[in-house]
């Protein structure tokens, strides 16, 4: 009897996936195929330029280390400055608001008493009972007078160069940056650590602001979202795969804000720290690490910059 032809045997096969389990049905037709044709069998049962022990060799593969970091932001406490066409279409603002606003009851009232007063000095009103008012409503004018002379505004910049002051750069956007040890090297960095046994990658994260930046009061700061901005990842040097038993470090950065207050940072994890504007991280962040950072850091530009 003539073999069967290879067409028919697949059409056979597909019918028996519906009813049994699938590695059964590859296996027979594997065992089919063998018989039919035995060199095409490396080819249906292991894709093309890949091993057939490729399974065995993952497994004993090094894993990856898993890392969460905190991109911990300060944002502007002052708008910036006014520029060019910012200032003139300013003035124009104020200039038609003060056209089309009304008077308040106040500047009504002042206005009513100092054209009594006029009719009081012409002879048409005599002195009656509204002298004590009309002097109360003008005193109260020369007295907010005088008080808006003594204002003085609060500056709008800081003299501060204090790289651990929170209150540098007012009309920037600060990030926090940590220097901690790595290896035999000291290195800038986010506020970072490993992912733990039974902990998400976001509780991670809020393990790093509570343990490192000392935000024991979770309301000071803001931690946003689920997912990571983004993901920066280094291979270990040779000795340190081998004792750590990991190929390397994947790094998930998750960003926050600072709502109040200061850090108290963990001096047992970090020689130093500093706050630091977005065109300031090239002097303190490795390039391959600035480069993944930059992706999700937008930083503050006036129009004279654009």
């Amino acid at each position: 009897m003539a073999a069967p032809r290879v067409p028919q045997i697949i059409r056979r096969m597909s019918l028996k996936l519906a009813s049994v389990g699938r590695e059964r049905v590859l296996g027979n037709v594997a065992t089919t195929f063998q018989k039919l044709h035995p060199r095409c069998l490396r080819n249906y049962t292991t894709p093309q330029g890949q091993s057939s022990t490729l399974h065995s060799t993952e497994s004993t593969s090094p894993k990856w280390q898993l890392v969460s970091a905190v991109c911990l932001e300060r944002y502007p406490v002052v708008s910036q400055d006014r520029v060019g066409i910012e200032q003139e279409y300013g003035n124009l603002l104020e200039t038609v608001e003060l056209e089309n606003s009304l008077l308040s009851e106040h500047e009504l009232q002042v206005a009513q008493h100092k054209e009594r007063m006029l009719k009081k000095q012409s002879g048409v009103l005599e002195d009656d009972d509204d002298e004590r008012e009309l002097v109360t409503a003008l005193d109260l004018e020369d007295q907010y007078t005088e008080e808006f002379n003594k204002f003085t505004p609060a500056s709008r910049t800081s003299d501060t160069e204090d790289m651990q002051s929170v209150q540098r750069k007012l009309m920037d956007k600060l990030v926090l940056l940590v220097k901690c040890r790595v290896g035999d090297r000291s290195l800038w960095m986010m506020p970072q650590d490993t992912r733990q046994d039974g902990e998400t990658m976001r509780q991670a994260a809020e393990r790093v602001l509570l343990s490192q930046c000392g935000m024991q009061e979770m309301w000071r700061s803001r931690l946003f979202g689920n997912a990571p901005s983004a993901c920066f990842k280094y291979v270990y040097p040779p000795d340190v795969q081998e004792d750590r038993k990991h190929k390397g470090a994947k790094i998930f950065f998750y960003k926050a804000r600072l709502m109040s207050g200061d850090i108290k940072i963990n001096a047992n994890i970090s020689e130093d720290y500093a706050w630091v504007a977005p065109g300031e991280m090239d002097k303190y962040l490795i390039p391959s690490y600035l480069d993944t950072v930059r992706k999700f850091i937008v930083p503050i530009k006036s129009l004279e910059q654009v």
